[in-house]
């Protein structure tokens, strides 16, 4: 089936979330004046991690989940800085933090012209997503831009796909190809919607992936699929 639109995931697909957060707690915390300690990024991570599962498994809102997550943290770490306004100047950081993954600007760049391009996130603010990829030159290669706070609904949810399609005007979800670094939000989610799946895993990370119509270690290789 011929492909006539491509959608990719943002955060580590385009965009670097990992590193982007990272710098973020750097600079964030260094505004407090005090050494960061080591284990803050990794349980960030790692905590963060755990609470998105609960946000897509539709256990927890993302209210809450920006309520608790540096609490628990901090609490983990014994960090006596107010969670509350921590929380508020990372987002601050994060909003200009911008690392591209491996070449994210590269595909867009050849497929840009070929077909529509798009960008569907789970993230609960557009504008933050779209400075991010406004600031790593990727936006203005980009068609729309679509995250779930706008929409009413969370990756894996065949409703967030089925909504980013009808404003994109794409009518045939067989048409569409969806780009995700994520087997369970991004691969399975698409394919419940009907759409052609592309699991970007760089590091090998799942095993058995049979919902997905192809699977890559380089967003380059997206090219050869719309062949």
């Amino acid at each position: 089936m011929m492909i006539k639109a491509v959608f990719f995931d943002i955060d580590d697909t385009l965009l670097d979330f990992k590193r982007s957060a990272d710098n973020a707690i750097k600079r964030a915390y260094h505004s407090l004046g005090e050494t960061m300690p080591a284990e803050l990024s990794p349980t960030y991570h790692r905590i963060n991690a755990e609470l998105w599962r609960r946000i897509e498994e539709g256990t927890l809102s993302r209210a809450e989940h920006k309520r608790i997550r540096f609490k628990l943290i901090f609490d983990e770490l014994g960090i006596k800085h107010d969670p509350h306004v921590f929380e508020e100047m990372f987002l601050k950081e994060m909003f200009s933090s911008a690392i591209e993954v491996k070449n994210a600007d590269l595909i867009l760049s050849r497929l840009r012209g070929r077909c529509p391009l798009y960008a569907a996130s789970n993230a609960p603010v557009a504008a933050q997503q779209i400075n991010r990829l406004k600031l790593a030159g990727m936006l203005e290669k980009l068609d729309g831009v679509f995250v779930s706070g706008d929409i009413g609904a969370v990756k894996p949810a065949k409703g967030f796909f089925v909504a980013v399609m009808e404003r994109a005007k794409q009518q045939k979800a067989e048409e569409c190809l969806f780009v995700g670094d994520s087997y369970e939000a991004d691969i399975v989610g698409a394919k419940n919607a009907g759409m052609q799946t592309c699991l970007f895993d760089p590091k090998e990370k799942y095993l058995i992936t049979p919902m997905a119509d192809h699977v890559i270690r380089d967003l380059a290789l997206v090219e050869s699929i719309l062949k």
